[in-house]
């Protein structure tokens, strides 16, 4: 088969053959999403290498995600949104650009998860429940330019919060409830923002 977009969304797959995807090399975008997936095998993906767009959302995932992505090297965009996360997966993707992590149950964004992602540009966390900003995972991925932090319960931002971002573009911070500070020059970093979100 040569076939490129595959669509499985919407239906009630809750298991998938770690042979599934063998027919299918040249596939470039595959969408899981609002399925009942729980587990899948660590090398259900092998034949994927050349996948590019990969859509997991609103699925109660448990997975080794560093077993089950290494196979898919080029991969461009992930979105994992909705799947139950409590941690911030290892991401062995050197090339992805785009990473969707909104409403999950992260707490914490550390800087040695997100070592290898040197190409992102866009990073959703909305919807998380990250009480301060992982100022210190910033200069890991300095190409980001679109940054979504809305509805988190960040209380404190000071000068720090945005620190390594100055090629960010887009920040949206909306519905930031639990806000208590906001220290001055907290986003004097931020050279490169034209557009920034704050609607309560």
């Amino acid at each position: 088969f040569t076939l490129r977009h595959l669509d499985l969304s919407y239906n009630q797959i809750d298991r998938i053959d770690s042979l599934m995807f063998h027919e299918t090399p040249f596939l470039k975008h595959l969408n899981l999403c609002r399925n009942k997936l729980n587990i899948l095998p660590d090398n259900v993906f092998t034949s994927l290498d050349n996948l590019l767009n990969l859509q997991l959302c609103r699925n109660p995932i448990t997975a080794n995600f560093k077993e089950l992505l290494h196979y898919i090297p080029k991969l461009r965009r992930l979105d994992l949104s909705f799947t139950g996360l409590t941690a911030t997966p290892i991401l062995p993707l050197p090339k992805l650009t785009h990473l969707n992590l909104t409403g999950n149950y992260i707490e914490t964004f550390p800087p040695s998860y997100v070592e290898g992602l040197f190409s992102l540009k866009s990073l959703v966390l909305k919807a998380n429940r990250l009480s301060s900003l992982p100022s210190t995972s910033w200069p890991k991925i300095p190409l980001l330019k679109h940054l979504d932090i809305s509805a988190n319960p960040v209380k404190v931002l000071t000068a720090d919060s945005f620190q390594g971002l100055e090629r960010l573009e887009t920040l949206e911070m909306s519905s930031l409830s639990r806000l208590e500070r906001w220290d001055p020059g907290s986003l004097a970093g931020l050279h490169s923002l034209s557009s920034l979100h704050l609607q309560s």
